[in-house]
């Protein structure tokens, strides 16, 4: 198949409007053996995988019928270069980029640490490193659903970032993710991989951002893949931003060597639709673990959160805290779950997520869930969602304070309280322009 055009077995004819993502997938570049049969799996994977319907566990709140339309005709575009102009300022203001991506161009920037390696997966292969990354990327990692056969099979390239042992690296990292539509539906298909080797310590920020135009639809297919050797540590934070008719999966893996901790911080700004899921997995004893993340859903669009912690060694503690403000017509879903294997003992787990409706007509859907198989455990979970408190509403009133300021102060201090969780400068007046209406 090297140097040739992968084709399609259509088995459901919605799967159709993939037809032409293959078409520039090499652009002239040669895949190694291994990559090649990466692609090959991924896209069998694609032929054979269902596409999830209302009866599909996981799946039951989900529409997908934006992604796969027949009258759609989705392209895989990939530039050359990136443009810095595509880039919001509340991204460049708080977080200045250590790395670009824009539609497959990567931009790396000089100021980068030596002692850090960044590069794209093309340019790894030609190091030291090419086996590491082939061997994560390969190993173990088959497809779960339709959506990550999507990102094996047009994994045309994507971003290494590589933290050797005992290196502590002060300055923070920040990737951004810059999808940029064309003069057709355009897919695009990032992919990250970090890893922290023993005794490392980071902290990396990856903003994702949409930019595409009427009539056409923007599909950003990611995943992130993140390893913490033993006694690692990362803080790490994603955002989700951009225009309003985008389409985004992203899925990320986490995989936790003992003695390490991985505090994971999520921000869904913006898009009709996200499905965000994440797996942590804890391989290791003394390991801690926690999420925390905020989802602001307005107008007609669609969030979903999908979380699962597996305990699979003892003595681990892990925490989720998460919120959802819902306006309009919007539809907010949370699925959480913590998993504690049968050897996980002395595991110690809070699952919590709260939800505001700011509308009649907005939906917030919360489901946390425990599956616990070891008996010396201590495992909270909860979910409480509703509308603003009348007795605080009724308090604006009587003190003649405007409408919208009164909505502004109840918005803030319902996501400050997972905001100040958030290890992160700046994160407040980042997010100003989701949140606060004018006063006037």
């Amino acid at each position: 198949m090297k140097g040739s055009f992968m084709t399609i077995n259509i088995n459901d004819e919605r799967k159709l409007s993939l037809l032409g993502t293959t078409t520039h997938l090499r652009n002239g570049f040669v895949y190694p053996d291994w990559w090649e049969h990466f692609l090959r799996n991924g896209l069998d994977a694609f032929e054979v995988l269902p596409i999830p319907h209302a009866k599909t566990e996981g799946w039951r709140e989900t529409n997908l019928a934006p992604f796969f339309n027949p009258q759609r005709k989705w392209m895989l575009k990939i530039q050359k270069q990136t443009y810095n102009e595509n880039i919001p300022k509340n991204i460049s203001n708080t977080f200045s980029p250590s790395v670009i991506w824009e539609n497959g161009a990567i931009d790396i920037k000089p100021h980068i640490s030596p002692s850090i390696f960044i590069k794209s997966f093309r340019d790894t292969l030609q190091t030291q490193f090419g086996e590491l990354v082939q061997k994560n990327l390969t190993f173990g990692q088959e497809p779960r659903h339709i959506f990550e056969a999507i990102s094996d099979m047009l994994m045309h390239n994507g971003i290494f970032l590589y933290i050797p042992e005992a290196t502590f690296v002060e300055e923070p990292i920040h990737v951004v993710i810059v999808s940029r539509g064309w003069d057709t539906d355009t897919m695009d298909v990032p992919r990250v991989f970090i890893y922290l080797g023993d005794n490392a310590q980071a902290t990396i920020t990856v903003h994702y951002i949409a930019d595409t135009t009427e009539p056409h639809s923007l599909w950003i297919n990611a995943k992130e893949q993140i390893c913490l050797g033993k006694n690692a540590h990362l803080k790490y934070l994603n955002s989700i931003q951009g225009t309003e008719n985008t389409l985004r999966f992203l899925s990320t893996s986490a995989e936790i060597e003992e003695d390490s901790s991985f505090n994971y911080n999520s921000l869904h700004l913006c898009g009709q639709f996200i499905r965000s899921e994440i797996d942590v997995e804890i391989k290791g004893e003394n390991v801690t673990s926690q999420i925390n993340g905020l989802t602001i859903n307005h107008g007609h669009h669609f969030s979903e959160t999908q979380q699962s912690i597996q305990h699979l060694k003892g003595h681990g503690t892990s925490r989720i805290h998460w919120r959802g403000l819902g306006e309009g017509r919007s539809k907010t879903v949370y699925r959480g779950k913590i998993y504690i294997a049968p050897n996980a003992q002395k595991s110690d787990s809070i699952q919590q997520f709260k939800g505001l409706s700011l509308s009649d007509q907005a939906i917030i859907d919360a489901k946390p869930q425990l599956e616990i198989y070891a008996d010396d455990v201590r495992c909270t979970h909860g979910a409480t969602v509703g509308p603003p408190p009348p007795d605080l509403i009724y308090y604006f009133q009587t003190r003649g304070i405007h409408p919208n300021k009164a909505r502004n102060l109840l918005i803030r201090g319902f996501v400050n309280q997972v905001l100040k969780e958030i290890p992160f400068d700046g994160i407040e007046s980042f997010i100003d322009g989701y949140i606060n209406v004018s006063e006037k």
